[in-house]
């Protein structure tokens, strides 16, 4: 799952540059976006390895991936509920 975040996301420059940035729309939009963040929430619980896998891979790509999901009124309620999970 951090190594879907990590090949998968945007680079984090390019939401620096442009708020409406279309590569991240489509991001946070994909369904198997939800999935991944379930299966992290999961393996994370009581884990603090892969607490720390987390923390030291995904928290940029989360923290984007949060604020575009708020930004985007198109994306579903269940991609906000997994990420209240996560962050």
């Amino acid at each position: 799952m951090i190594f879907y975040l990590q090949n998968n996301a945007p680079p984090i420059s390019s939401v620096l540059m442009k708020n409406e940035d279309p590569a991240w729309k489509e991001f946070v939009t994909r369904a198997s976006l939800r999935y991944v963040l379930q299966i992290l929430a999961g393996l994370a619980v009581d884990h603090p390895p892969t607490q720390l896998l987390v923390a030291r891979h995904c928290i940029p790509v989360l923290h984007q991936v949060r604020t575009r999901v708020f930004l985007i009124s198109s994306v579903t309620e269940p991609n906000r509920t997994e990420l209240k999970f996560l962050i």
